[in-house]
């Protein structure tokens, strides 16, 4: 279904609302695609203002001033606004297996985890996408351009022995 560009989760991101194939007159009628609602105004907004050199911080306090709708009744942070911000949903694109079920053994228990699959398969959605493909590869270069620890040249070394030799105290 979802290389078909069907919606198979069970809920939309925010800025959509997932409805049938049918009332929608795409693909074979059959499964779910999704629809924009009211909520995709605050998601072009969070793309402007990261494009702009706002961030992700700063985002999440614009948002609960304007008294944006909540994602699950919880309160906008930079983690939520980070997550819309690399969502390829949003420029018409659907992944299949971001977080796969995977099991290993920790102390002789079976323990299963979700890890983050950066390699799974991507697929054209039958959706109508609320942000342009250029914009959403702009804001994940600037993005991976922030993910960059600064180097500090600035500072100098104030003992030769700093690091390596401790008083009795530490």
């Amino acid at each position: 279904s979802v290389s078909q560009g069907k919606f198979i989760s069970s809920t939309a991101p925010f800025g959509y609302d997932k409805v049938t194939c049918k009332e929608m007159n795409v693909a074979d009628g059959k499964g779910y695609t999704l629809k924009p609602n009211k909520d995709a105004e605050y998601v072009k907004m969070m793309f402007e203002w990261y494009l702009d050199g706002i961030g992700t911080f700063t985002i999440a306090s614009r948002l609960i001033e304007m008294n944006a709708p909540k994602i699950n009744e919880k309160e906008w942070d930079h983690c939520k606004v980070r997550k819309i911000l690399t969502n390829t949903t949003y420029y018409g694109y659907l992944t299949y297996g971001k977080r796969a079920v995977k099991e290993k053994i920790i102390d002789g228990q079976v323990v299963q985890y979700r890890p983050l699959n950066n390699d799974c398969p991507i697929y054209k959605g039958l959706h109508t996408p609320i942000i342009s493909e250029e914009d959403f590869m702009a804001v994940q270069e600037k993005l991976k351009a922030s993910d960059k620890i600064p180097l500090r040249n600035n500072l100098v070394q104030k003992s030769s022995l700093s690091g390596i030799v401790k008083c009795a105290v530490c």
